[in-house]
């Protein structure tokens, strides 16, 4: 085999000649580096040169520049094909008995699944332009808003992947290819059915005029998906967004006809209010919104003119945090779960900061012990505050300076993680949407480690414990936080105070008191039994002085 090396430009070129049979001469080697410069180790006897090389072996590579004519070997880089092959035959003596064919670098190049430009090997200015159309591509990308109904990252779906797959219905385009919700896709039908026959306006006119609007924004509505690969008919786009705007119109605000209906089946009912819970299970609300303008505002029964305000509070239920929350929203949400996250914002802006590592980290025992009290928080400003106060005797002995920390009261059943995980994907993978879930799920972990610190939480009734076992919501609540970074958490400040509080003399001193003579009712009468032994020595001693 002789292959010979020459560059065009910046880019190094091979060609490889094979023999009559089309195989290649030689009997192993190999070539590395492709963009770059080659290696060979195909032994050579036939040829003594490789141009645009240098020597190999100096018994049977010798350098161009050593020829009678002194031809510098650089001055080969710009050897096109044909010549190089003509080169070979002609002036190195390559033995006329084997016939030989230059394969194409371009063959090579594609075998490779490397690009070609316009059927030939991209040089440096081929290459500088596809970069640029990557970098227009990438500007028009980063104009864009970014998607707000997506896949989870696997890294907050491993933990429990239940809790973002819907069971009965799918919403939007990303589980519409799904086995499980097949069933009941034909069922959609019946809610459009009931919604349009309640409306004094005649069907074709009322779908024609919903249709009108969601073609109108149907390149917002795909900017709002991300990892949307099916679906590239905006008909049949348009198609999904009406019925599922009108399933969910009807769900949520039905006929006393069709509620009866709903009502039958409790199981159905509550698995569909699960699902429009999901992140992945989204439509958005401006097209909701759109939908509601078409057919239910225009009933003289509708009881409110304000969506948002109307599903907030059908929803409400679902809620888990028992608290007084935000029901006015100013803006349009980008989903329902986006609504309900709505829900938890302050009514002024909250001091945020970035969290300190390590975070300084007391389980509820151990504050319980110290003297800290635990309440529910009855904050009217922001439902998820967690304050630090301390009594008005700061200032004297430990016992009547203790701390209380009041927090927002979180019920714990069936519906908790499935809530919390989904709102809590939901601030962890878009931009704009703060972490106020976010920090609360952190901040409960790090109190509760066992079942102890949980039960110290339930009995101050700043937990509700539905699960039944304390364990199991211990493990629930231990889970939800990982694989989670925020760089936003709202309670630093409060922290830092209890950990001061904590590291103080008395706090820490008395703290340590309790877990060694007051952590089981033996400990207790172990303590009073000595103290008695102590008294009545002393009161011994006492009599032998007087006799």
């Amino acid at each position: 085999m002789s292959t010979d090396l020459y560059k065009a430009g910046s880019m190094t070129c091979k060609t490889i000649l094979l023999n009559k049979n089309g195989h290649q001469e030689g009997s192993s080697g190999s070539a590395v580096g492709i963009r770059g410069e080659f290696e060979l180790t195909y032994p050579m006897a036939n040829v003594d040169v490789e141009v645009g090389g240098g020597p190999r072996n100096k018994k049977k590579w010798w350098h161009r520049s050593t020829q009678q004519n002194k031809t510098n070997w650089w001055q080969y880089r710009s050897i096109q094909q044909k010549k190089s092959v003509q080169w070979l035959r002609k002036v190195k003596k390559v033995p006329l008995e084997q016939h030989y064919k230059p394969v194409a670098w371009d063959t090579i190049y594609c075998k490779l699944d490397l690009p070609l430009v316009g059927g030939r090997v991209p040089n440096i200015s081929d290459t500088v332009q596809i970069l640029l159309d990557f970098k227009e591509k990438g500007q028009n990308l980063s104009n864009q808003l970014p998607p707000s109904i997506y896949m989870i990252p696997s890294s907050l779906r491993d933990p429990s992947p239940s809790s973002f797959q819907p069971q009965v219905v799918s919403i939007g385009p990303l589980h519409r290819k799904d086995a499980i919700v097949q069933e009941f896709e034909a069922q959609k039908a019946t809610y459009l059915h009931h919604l349009l026959d309640r409306l004094d306006f005649p069907p074709r006119q009322i779908l024609d005029a919903c249709l009108q609007r969601v073609n109108a924004s149907i390149h917002k509505i795909r900017a709002c998906y991300g990892g949307m690969k099916t679906y590239t008919d905006d008909v049949e786009l348009a198609k999904m967004m009406v019925m599922d705007a009108c399933f969910i119109l009807e769900f949520l605000f039905p006929s006393e006809e069709h509620r009866l209906l709903i009502s039958r089946n409790v199981i159905l009912k509550h698995s569909i209010f699960h699902d429009l819970l999901l992140l992945e299970n989204q439509i958005p609300f401006f097209v909701l919104q759109d939908i509601f303008d078409c057919t239910l505002f225009k009933l003289p029964t509708t009881p409110s003119r304000c969506l948002t305000s109307d599903v907030l509070k059908r929803l409400q239920f679902l809620n888990p945090f028992k608290v007084n929350g935000n029901n006015f929203v100013n803006t349009t949400p980008h989903h329902i779960l986006g609504l309900l996250q709505t829900y938890f914002h302050p009514t002024h802006n909250i001091p945020t900061t970035c969290p300190s590592f390590p975070m300084p980290n007391h389980y509820a025992r151990e504050l319980d012990e110290a003297g800290v009290k635990f309440k529910p928080n009855k904050d009217g400003n922001w439902p998820m505050a967690i304050d630090v106060s301390s009594s008005w005797f700061e200032c004297c002995c430990w016992c009547w300076g203790n701390r209380t920390i009041r927090m927002p009261a979180l019920c714990i059943d069936d519906n908790t993680e499935l809530f919390l995980r989904n709102v809590i994907a939901y601030e962890q993978c878009t931009p704009d949407v703060p972490d106020y879930v976010t920090s609360y799920a952190c901040a409960l972990d790090m109190l509760v480690d066992t079942k102890e610190d949980l039960s110290k939480l339930v009995e101050s009734k700043v937990l509700s414990n539905d699960l039944g076992s304390n364990q199991e919501a211990t493990n629930m609540l231990n889970s939800i936080s990982k694989q989670v970074v925020f760089a936003e958490f709202y309670y630093m400040e409060q922290w830092q105070q209890l950990d001061k509080y904590f590291n103080g003399y008395w706090p820490k001193n008395i703290a340590r008191l309790k877990r060694i003579y007051f952590s089981s009712p033996w400990n207790i009468i172990a303590l009073l039994a000595g103290i008695v032994l102590f008294a009545l020595a002393i009161f011994q001693t006492i009599l032998r002085i007087k006799k």
